[in-house]
């Protein structure tokens, strides 16, 4: 990867106001060195985390194969010659910074090309094929550049042309947003109404499992009387049999009883009779 002019349409704003970033190269030591080639930067102090330190960004482009080295694993490393070492790397598309939509800047392309043609032409030792492929890759890059320009000026239009549709979704969401708000509240109740009807069956469920031990315990007493109900009805069947057979018994004896008094009345009139019949022959006996 190679550091690249900072085009003027991406210098970002520091702060409200619109100030915008300084614009720096920094050069080697000495000011010349076959290494060591001179690097434009953008300087300021906006940082909240450390007031007063200068913050310096450097926009860089990969060169001919990086690419396709980091789609298959590769890491990037990062040389920096001093005592600061980088606090923040990141990938950005043109404009992200400004937080303006980018737009395309020909002669920025222009001059990147340019670049990039000189870079690979006064380079030693690169065949025929090696210049070819990165004077393409660099035009596939340039290619790529200009048409993420094209697509965020697209995207900005078409924002431009349908805020007032996005405004209406916005508000449509802040209603949603409420009305989400009202029905969590209204579920929140019916989740307190919930969980306080939960209670209450519990304690229905515990009253009733009360009664039912008392239902089982009152069942097993009337079993009980049950049983002895029963023991008594056999019981009464029994002394009812009983009374059946001395009510037998003693009509036996009435009937003996009467037999008896005929007998003794029938005694009685012989009696009589003999009486009678020895006064009359006057022999007086009795």
């Amino acid at each position: 990867m190679r550091p690249t002019a900072i085009p003027d349409n991406e210098i970002f704003a520091i702060d409200e106001q619109g100030t915008l970033a300084t614009r720096r190269v920094f050069v080697p030591p000495d000011g010349t060195s076959e290494t060591i080639m001179p690097i434009e930067a953008l300087v300021d102090y906006a940082s909240t985390a450390l007031p007063g330190v200068p913050r310096v960004h450097t926009r860089w482009v990969p060169d001919a194969g990086d690419l396709a080295r980091l789609a298959g694993g590769g890491v990037i490393w990062l040389t920096v010659r001093g005592s600061v070492p980088p606090m923040m790397m990141d990938v950005r598309l043109a404009g992200e910074l400004t937080g303006q939509t980018a737009k395309p800047d020909f002669q920025g392309l222009e001059q990147r090309f340019q670049e990039t043609l000189h870079d690979v032409l006064t380079r030693r030792g690169l065949t025929d094929v090696e210049v070819r492929d990165e004077l393409l890759s660099e035009l596939a890059r340039l290619c790529s550049d200009l048409l993420q320009a094209q697509m965020a000026n697209i995207t900005e239009q078409l924002a431009a042309q349908h805020r007032g549709t996005i405004q209406e979704l916005s508000d449509l969401v802040a209603r949603t947003n409420a009305t989400a708000n009202t029905y969590q509240n209204e579920l929140a109740d019916v989740n307190r109404n919930y969980q306080a009807l939960g209670r209450r069956n519990t304690e229905l469920y515990d009253s009733i499992t009360a009664l039912n031990k008392e239902s089982v315990n009152q069942r097993a007493r009337i079993h009980g009387l049950d049983y002895k109900l029963a023991k008594a009805e056999e019981t009464t069947a029994k002394l009812d049999v009983e009374i059946a057979n001395q009510r037998l018994l003693v009509r036996g004896l009435e009937y003996e009883l009467a037999k008896a008094r005929d007998t003794i009345g029938e005694l009685e009139a012989n009696l009589t009779a003999c009486q009678e019949a020895h006064s009359a022959r006057g022999d007086g006996v009795v």
